[in-house]
């Protein structure tokens, strides 16, 4: 997946996709994916496989201290020395 640029985002609503609606998500990622899945590939993947796409998607839209304050918040936070 590689970040989305403004044209990629027509006809979508930013806040559908942050909030990883699935027919949303579904929508993009013909438009993002390297190399590129077509809509019945994007169809069939399975829930597990939507559910990362659709939190590489909501990294998008994150600034790197969102990201961070994710990590930490989910004990990934690679800063520490413990």
């Amino acid at each position: 997946m590689r970040k989305p640029k403004a044209r990629e985002l027509r006809g979508l609503q930013v806040q559908s996709l942050v909030q990883g609606d699935v027919n949303a998500v579904m929508a993009l990622v013909p438009r993002i994916s390297m190399p590129t899945l077509v809509s019945q590939e994007v169809e069939d993947l399975s829930i597990e496989d939507l559910g990362v796409i659709s939190g590489v998607v909501l990294g998008f839209f994150m600034s790197k201290a969102d990201i961070a304050m994710m990590a930490r918040v989910m004990g990934q936070d690679q800063t520490s020395t413990s």
